[in-house]
């Protein structure tokens, strides 16, 4: 049985690893300044907008579908390992 502490270990390092390669995307695409004016009120639904189409794009890259897939793979294991030891404290 996978032990909880590191299937949700598991989760959050892929889950990390995917964030990470969706930034380095996000910052290829926009300047300094650009991310700077997106952090606007007025300019939220626009920012929102096109960080929808950069994770589109950023998808297209191989590693990135690979670590999406990873991050919910581990998912799937730590609520699978989390399941099995509720069902264990509460089955005699």
């Amino acid at each position: 049985m996978t032990d909880i502490r590191s299937a949700w270990g598991d989760v959050a390092d892929n889950l990390e690893a995917l964030l990470l390669k969706l930034k380095l995307h996000a910052e290829e695409e926009l300047s300094e300044a650009e991310l700077k004016e997106k952090a606007g009120v007025d300019r939220i639904r626009a920012a929102i907008d096109e960080t929808v189409e950069a994770i589109q794009e950023a998808y297209e890259d191989e590693a990135v579908r690979s670590d999406a897939r990873d991050v919910g793979r581990s998912f799937v294991s730590a609520i699978d390992a989390t399941m099995k030891d509720v069902i264990g404290r509460v089955t005699p």
